[in-house]
């Protein structure tokens, strides 16, 4: 994939819905993590971002947004502890139509156009929806490891055509 700015053809940034989280999660504090967690009443509302790069290798996303799962499924979460705290911690609004593919089509993209997925980061909200860009209906790639970067902690994933 050539890194040249003439590679680049377009740049546009969809949403996967919304997050919230208490400023003391976002922002750090010296208040005990447990105090804030059950006390703080403030939440901070963030978009969950995606990148879409249309490159003249394929499309690209940086990042790929957050799964509906933990806002509309009960059982999301492996055990009583985790789903307690996560209930705590953090809010999504995430509605029926925030997911990637729905997104994509409005930009006018689809999944299968995807050539490569980066991922800042492995939380979530920014890699939670990585699996739909591979093995779903209508595409014809799969997600397969390419590339890490232990030093900035960014994964690439270059996503292969299968005939």
């Amino acid at each position: 994939m050539s890194l040249s700015p003439s590679s680049v053809q377009r740049v546009c940034v969809i949403s996967t819905g919304w997050g919230k989280a208490h400023p003391e999660h976002l922002y750090g504090t010296k208040k005990p993590t447990l105090w804030w967690i059950f006390r703080s009443k403030e939440w901070v509302r963030v978009p969950v971002n995606v990148f879409v790069i249309e490159h003249a290798d394929g499309v690209v996303l940086f990042d790929t947004g957050v799964d509906r799962a933990p806002a509309t499924d009960p059982d999301y979460w492996p055990d009583r502890v985790t789903r307690f705290f996560m209930h705590h911690i953090f809010d999504w609004e995430i509605g029926p139509h925030d997911t990637l593919t729905d997104r994509l089509a409005e930009a006018g993209y689809s999944t299968n156009e995807v050539s490569t997925a980066v991922l800042s980061h492995l939380h979530m909200d920014h890699g939670g929806l990585g699996p739909h860009v591979g093995p779903v209906p209508g595409t014809r790639s799969r997600i397969a490891p390419r590339h890490s970067h232990p030093r900035c902690k960014v994964a690439a994933y270059r996503l292969p055509t299968h005939r």
